[in-house]
């Protein structure tokens, strides 16, 4: 079997690079920074945050167009909402939140400690089953794989006391309820904002429709979050999840948790801000002209 060695070198070629920093007079704050940054990036990816990072921008158009046309919008704002949601959330900017609060809150240690979950079997095992529940077309099979795991928890309580656990460790439904929050208002805020796009009959109990929308979207979101979170729980056996709470409960699973549900609401809160404020211009420069 042939091994690729390749990121390995990659690796010792840059600690190589950090020692060189050093001998030539860098100072050793910036190499050590530039050395955890690097490391940052490796865990990114290797945790799989990248794919679920790649997979928000476009949730959250669809969910925020949808949200509305629910309200009642045909395409006097859907239209330009699209436009501005495309250029406000990008997974980019996802990405670079995520990077600071994990620099911001784990020491190098903590960092390489979490590399090595991840690097190991049950680390790229839920990194792929992570994978395998996000793929189209899989969501009624999620669906219908979930309900047969909250039957059998009901029958093991011991199994949903575990589920539960790792749940609250890894902030898995209170992300999916701030998301869905965040949606909500964002919906909300774009949708009076932009009030002025509508004709005057669509403007009549736009209040009404927004909050009958809100709740609609809120509950799509967590629904669908908590059904692949469900699905990838239950693909894992029992010790399996134990390690795994054992790893979300360590100093280095709560920082590394908390960072990513902290640099996804910042990442999320500073898009909806901007996304709220291009529309208002949009809005401005459409009731000017």
């Amino acid at each position: 079997m042939r091994i690729n060695v390749a990121p390995l070198l990659m690796k010792r070629s840059f600690r190589v690079i950090i020692i060189a920093l050093g001998i030539f007079g860098i100072p050793q704050g910036i190499a050590e920074q530039s050395e955890k940054t690097e490391l940052i990036q490796e865990l990114i990816s290797s945790s799989g945050l990248e794919n679920r990072i790649l997979g928000l921008p476009p949730l959250i158009n669809r969910m925020m167009v949808s949200g509305i046309l629910d309200a009642g919008d045909p395409n006097e704002v859907s239209e330009p909402l699209r436009h501005i949601v495309t250029t406000t959330f990008r997974a980019s900017s996802i990405k670079g939140w995520l990077a600071r609060e994990l620099a911001k809150n784990l020491t190098m240690q903590e960092l390489n400690n979490t590399a090595t979950f991840f690097d190991s079997h049950l680390g790229r095992t839920i990194v792929q089953l992570e994978i395998d529940a996000s793929l189209k077309g899989t969501y009624t099979e999620r669906t219908s794989t979930s309900q047969q795991l909250q039957q059998a928890n009901r029958k093991d309580p011991t199994r949903a006391r575990l589920f539960e656990k790792l749940d609250a460790a890894t902030y898995g439904s209170v992300i999916a309820v701030n998301l869905a929050e965040n949606l909500r208002m964002g919906v909300g805020n774009s949708l009076l904002s932009a009030s002025l796009l509508f004709d005057e009959g669509s403007r009549d109990g736009l209040k009404e429709r927004v909050d009958a929308a809100h709740f609609r979207l809120r509950g799509r979101i967590t629904q669908e979050i908590f059904i692949t979170y469900l699905f990838l729980f239950g693909q894992m056996k029992d010790e399996e999840l134990a390690t795994y709470l054992q790893f979300a409960t360590s100093n280095a699973g709560k920082k590394y948790f908390l960072s990513v549900k902290e640099g996804i609401d910042l990442a999320l809160t500073n898009a909806f801000q901007t996304t709220d404020k291009l529309l208002a211009e949009k809005v401005k420069s459409g009731s000017s002209s």
